[in-house]
């Protein structure tokens, strides 16, 4: 390569030398090395203002890589969604993202409830006020739900007064001033079970049920009462359906396939099929006082609360949450309503709350409960301080129920409604420290299955980080 060069460079110049243009020849040799040699020394020196310095990228701080995951799993979403963390011992919020925004809390509504309970009822719930005149045993309701329910067995104190009572007894409604549909309530869920109608003093939890074990087998009814509103037609495939205004049940039935029939549907309460469910039940005649209503009476206890709080807050019990709320209102003003249960605990309970909300029923059943996640997390630190961390791990839901107690870290209540779902409680840290939290978002297309996915990776991170 080098020979090349010069053999090309010694023909040049002499070609130049013969046309006599040898001046130009080395006057452009010398500007091209002159240039070279700038270019040389320009790379030599180093530029002052302008230093070559080599340093390591920061690494982001809790709060930045929470932040981090919160726009990974949500940034795109067109869901409304916010979240907050809450240290107790250090009294600081850890992290907030709309924390003051209004979302539809569905049952974590209950959390509410839990609380109004824990301020107003004591280790057991009233079950009845009542007055013996002579030989007339008159009784009123409190909102206790369990008598002659299948599914929660209470001591019978209730049922043995009102069998063992030799003379006329009466059941007294006048301290039930609320109507037996929640605020808000969809009129089209009236068959199922979560909406269960609410009443001064429920019996057979309102609820109806029906049975078949087999083709041969007939079909059940319990209690006995509902026979009469039965109907059951041949039918191509299998139906069965409650009237929306009474207690008539039509089934359709294909009598040659053996259809298995397990279902319980809340019934139309009133006060007279009341006193006709128990009377059929006590095999004696008992009426509806309608002379001037009583006042307070003598009070019967009956079920501990801490087992219905962990009923209502495990199995997220709509009808338990709104008896509840009911029998708080007795024990205030001797008088059942909802709406005025509800006034009392924003005003007395939680006077301090940092947000206004819409709260319209024990449940969360409505859609026109409006709350704040940091409403949410300060309910939560007064429910802590009420019951402590025993009470935490007792009345609240471990998240994953195939853990141990000691390996679960997550003690929770969810609320779902559809395209709504809220997932509230505390998080206990892996040195033992408790720390508030509330995750509500609203508003999504399809399934929560990856919405509860999404909370549950961002939850970890704050066990395994914090």
């Amino acid at each position: 390569m080098l020979l090349f060069s010069i053999l090309i460079i010694s023909t040049i110049f002499v070609l130049m030398l013969k046309l006599g243009l040898l001046r130009y020849f080395l006057f452009g040799t010398a500007i091209l090395l002159f240039s070279a040699c700038q270019r040389k020394a320009t790379k030599s020196i180093a530029t002052p203002s302008e230093p070559i310095i080599k340093t390591k990228p920061k690494a982001l701080n809790f709060q930045d890589s929470l932040q981090y995951l919160m726009t990974r799993s949500f940034g795109e979403s067109q869901d409304l969604n916010g979240f907050i963390i809450y240290d107790p011992e250090k009294r600081d919020t850890v992290y907030a993202k709309n924390a003051a925004k209004y979302f539809t809390p569905a049952s974590n509504v209950k959390i509410l409830t839990l609380l109004t309970a824990l301020e107003i009822l004591g280790p057991t719930m009233t079950s009845i006020s009542y007055h013996l005149k002579s030989d007339t045993l008159v009784f009123k309701g409190t909102g206790y739900p369990l008598l002659l329910n299948s599914e929660i067995i209470d001591d019978g104190e209730l049922l043995y007064l009102l069998k063992k009572h030799n003379g006329p007894i009466y059941f007294d409604p006048s301290n039930f001033q609320d109507n037996h549909y929640g605020s808000g309530w969809s009129w089209d869920d009236y068959p199922y079970l979560y909406q269960t109608e609410k009443s001064a003093l429920p019996i057979y939890a309102n609820s109806v049920w029906i049975s078949k074990a087999n083709q041969s087998s007939r079909i059940n009814v319990d209690p006995s009462y509902f026979k009469k509103h039965l109907r059951v037609n041949p039918g191509d495939e299998f139906s069965i359906k409650r009237n929306f205004k009474d207690n008539n049940i039509l089934i359709e039935i294909d009598s040659s396939q053996d259809q298995l029939i397990n279902k319980t549907y809340p019934f139309v309460y009133s006060d007279d099929l009341l006193v006709q469910l128990l009377s059929d039940t006590l095999n004696k005649p008992v009426g509806i006082w309608d002379k001037n209503p009583l006042p307070k009476g003598k009070q019967m206890k009956g079920f501990t609360t801490d087992s219905l709080y962990q009923i209502m807050m495990h199995f997220s019990d709509n009808f338990i949450a709104e008896q509840l709320l009911l029998n708080c209102s007795y024990e205030v003003f001797d008088t059942m309503s909802t709406s005025k249960i509800i006034a009392y605990t924003k005003d007395e309970i939680l006077k301090n709350i940092p947000d206004q909300m819409r709260w319209v029923d024990g449940s969360g059943l409505s859609r026109y409960n409006l709350i704040t996640p940091r409403n949410l997390s300060y309910v939560l630190q007064r429910i802590k301080n009420k019951i402590g961390p025993d009470g935490i791990e007792r009345l609240f839901s471990r998240a994953d129920e195939k853990k141990s107690k000691k390996d679960n870290y997550l003690f929770v209540k969810s609320g779902s409604l559809s395209n709504n779902y809220n997932l509230s409680g505390y998080l206990k840290t892996k040195d033992g420290k408790y720390l508030i939290f509330s995750f509500m978002v609203n508003h999504f297309m399809g399934s929560n299955r990856p919405i509860r996915n999404k909370i549950k990776s961002i939850l970890d991170y704050v066990h395994k980080t914090y």
